[in-house]
């Protein structure tokens, strides 16, 4: 070949070496052009954006796919490591057998090549659930700077030069109840707004729709914040482009071809709008939910759930389309500002006295409660503290909240003596359930007596996401067992093989010692020492609450006010009583309060309880952390994601129980929680001495840190924004 080129002429040789040089272009061109189309294939295999399947979602090549019931087992993806864990669940975790499919981590999708591998110091208090799979948060792998700032959007990357997020390459309409008064459109609001604000999503495409009853502005009235109602308003745009479309409410209020509840706008809009891919949130308050639900469900494209508990139910009731777990906003600074920097005394002016002395009264022969600092409860002294503990509880007033539980373990625990000796052997260990005619339900006395032998409850020993707390408990042995660890004795619990026998007593229970305390034993010895014939006025609990349904109009409404219907529960159920002059003092406010009234609440209080049956997450419980609250709440559904003995008190189980035919009828068939009354009683207590509540003010503080470090509006902003980039990057082809 060289002595080819030699023979050539001058002119030849430079034709020829030009020829050359264009030829050995053009393959360095194709092979930069291979490198770079193969790292965008590993790029995408790895934030598991694969093909899509029916209705646009995972299909068989994604890391993402939907999940494979029976044959194979599935596998869950860890976008950090590409790793594959088999799924797999026992009773323990939902009360059945099931099996889940791939579970999105939504892990943050930096658009900076020096991004550090390693993960961030973040607490990692979350034990990931035998299925595998994990939230960001709970997993510590979001980087340092996706969340700072309450706005989202003052971020820093660790080279010390500002980020610039680039924002979700699609338009975005959510739709939800914006403009009621719902949990489901505050929620919303908390993932939307701070979103908008840090311009995940660019300023134009990110748009509002109701997914509400009706279309009336309910916060025009002025009970919203009035900053967040504007930014709302703002955002009531309607996109123009094939578009992302989130259905945040009640399933039935969303699916294809159309729903099967009427909305103000139907979600996913119907043709000529151009759905590019159909996102639903949703969430599980028992056990299961209903085929009808599973079938809205499995109509849209993917399904986002606020925590794991409501990720295996809904897979275990037959959801096959992807899931992402994104917990929701919790804004502590906003709640501060919204309650004007302090707290409101407690009870609040307007509020109604149900139970107990007048305020400034002391029952004669009564105790005022714990003791000072420095003795323990019981001890002989009966010196008077400086005040009483103050227990705040805020929910809809419906069956599923416990207000039966609450209610019957206060006024036993701080009640006169005499009124409640004997009566706890029967039912301490349940409730009775709501009296017949207490806001329209008609639940018969006796749904939750006695045993479990008697109400039918399956003991389910439950698992707490957040680690440190109980580990999934063998068949059989108590829920308790690793549920108020120093604090509560299994036998005591209720729980358990004793309480699946209908036994509900046991040994004492011993709490650690405080300084210059002994420990206290069980709750009927420690109670009566300091309730005295009068009662004891060292606890008053105030109840925020409004009609789960609309009241009743016309015939066959309530004659009586709230207030009367519980104490005529009260006598029924507690046995007749002068409870106008003896000690608890339990205080009512109904209806809704503007959003620094709420935080104001929560603020002057010591501490939150709410002994639910079931939360999908549990706002309330969220937002008194989030004000420095220890909280007690059951160790079951929802509360589960965040609440353990370092920030709270989970109150165990007794079980499983059937869900009464009384409740609305997406409940039926499937089974909620029954709290021991016996260990709600006993945290009362705790919380109410002096050393329990030194003790419940420092899990207050870790509680504020932890909701602050997980859940602040920064973090779910990104969050988010790596789900719907995921999306945009997967639905590329249907942008036009």
């Amino acid at each position: 070949m060289l002595a080819a080129f030699a023979l050539l002429s001058p002119t030849q040789r430079r034709r020829a070496a030009r020829a050359m040089l264009r030829g050995l272009a053009a393959l360095a061109v194709c092979l930069l052009a291979l490198s770079a189309f193969r790292s965008g294939i590993r790029s995408g295999r790895g934030h598991a954006n694969g093909a899509l399947g029916p209705h646009g979602g995972a299909g068989p090549g994604s890391r993402r796919s939907a999940v494979t019931l029976g044959g194979a087992t599935p596998t869950i993806s860890r976008a950090s490591t590409q790793a594959s864990t088999p799924a797999s669940t026992t009773a323990a975790d939902v009360g059945e057998d099931a099996t889940y499919g791939s579970y999105s981590t939504g892990l943050y999708d930096s658009d900076y090549p020096e991004a550090p591998a390693t993960p961030p110091e973040l607490p990692n208090t979350t034990a990931t659930p035998p299925g595998g799979y994990v939230t960001a948060a709970a997993s510590g792998k979001w980087p340092p700077w996706a969340s700072a700032g309450p706005g989202g959007g003052s971020s820093q990357h660790p080279s010390g030069r500002p980020t610039r997020v680039l924002p979700v390459d699609a338009d975005v309409l959510w739709m939800a109840p914006f403009l009621d008064h719902s949990s489901f459109g505050v929620e919303a609001a908390g993932l939307v707004l701070p979103l908008a604000a840090a311009e995940h999503v660019a300023p134009g495409r990110m748009h509002l729709g109701l997914l509400q009853d009706r279309c009336a502005d309910e916060q025009a009235d002025g009970g919203a914040d009035p900053g967040v109602h504007s930014r709302l308003l703002a955002l009531r745009t309607k996109p123009t482009r094939p578009t992302i479309v989130v259905c945040h409410n009640l399933p039935p209020y969303m699916g294809r071809p159309r729903p099967r509840w009427a909305s103000c706008e139907p979600c996913p809009p119907p043709p000529p709008a151009r759905v590019r891919y159909a996102v639903g949130r949703a969430m599980a308050e028992t056990d299961r939910i209903p085929p009808d639900w599973v079938q809205a469900l499995n109509s849209l494209d993917e399904v986002w759930v606020p925590t794991n508990a409501s990720a295996a139910v809904l897979r275990s009731s037959g959801v096959r389309v992807p899931l992402a777990v994104l917990p929701p906003a919790v804004d502590a600074e906003a709640l501060w500002r919204q309650a004007a920097g302090g707290s409101t005394a407690l009870p609040p002016a307007g509020a109604v006295q149900v139970f107990g002395p007048p305020p400034d009264a002391i029952a004669p022969g009564g105790k005022r409660g714990a003791e000072p600092d420095g003795g323990p409860p019981g001890g002989g002294s009966t010196a008077a503290v400086s005040r009483p503990t103050k227990f705040v509880s805020v929910f809809k007033w419906e069956a599923r909240k416990g207000w039966d539980v609450l209610l019957r373990a206060f006024l036993r625990e701080f009640g006169p003596a005499a009124a409640t000796a004997g009566r706890d052997a029967g039912g301490a260990a349940g409730s009775s359930g709501p009296a017949a005619g207490v806001e329209g339900m008609e639940a018969r006395t006796g749904e939750y007596k006695g045993s479990e032998e008697a109400s039918g409850a399956v003991i389910v020993p439950q698992k707490t996401d957040v680690e440190g707390g109980p580990a999934a408990a063998p068949a059989g042995r108590s829920a308790a067992a690793g549920s108020g660890r120093g604090l509560l004795s299994a036998a005591e619990s209720g729980s358990g093989a004793a309480a699946a026998s209908g036994r509900s007593g046991g040994a004492a229970a011993l709490r650690p010692a405080g300084p210059g305390e002994a420990a206290t034993g069980s709750t009927s010895q420690a109670g009566d020492e300091l309730r005295g014939p009068t009662g004891d006025c060292s606890a008053e609990l105030t109840i925020l609450t409004k009609p789960f349904l609309p009241p009743k109009q016309g015939p066959g409404a309530p004659a009586s006010t709230l207030a009367e219907r519980i104490r005529q529960w009260a006598d029924a159920e507690l046995g007749p009583g002068d409870r106008a002059t003896a000690c608890p003092r339990v205080w009512l406010v109904e209806g809704h309060v503007s959003r620094g009234q709420y935080a104001g609440l929560l603020a002057g209080a010591d501490a939150f309880v709410l002994p639910t049956r079931g939360e999908g997450w549990g706002l309330p419980l969220t937002d008194a952390m989030a004000l420095g609250l220890p909280v007690i709440a059951t160790n079951w559904s929802g509360p589960t994601a965040y609440l353990d003995e370092q920030v709270g008190y989970p109150l165990p189980l007794r079980g499983l129980v059937p869900v009464p035919p009384s409740e609305p009828a997406w409940f039926r068939g499937s089974r909620w929680a029954e709290p021991s009354l016996t260990d709600l009683r006993r945290l009362l207590r705790h919380v109410s001495t002096p050393y329990g509540r030194r003790e419940a003010a420092a899990r207050g503080a870790a509680a504020r840190e932890r909701v602050a470090s997980r859940y602040g509006p920064g973090t779910t902003a990104a969050r988010v924004a790596a789900e719907l980039k995921r999306i945009a990057r997967a639905t590329s082809g249907r942008a036009r």
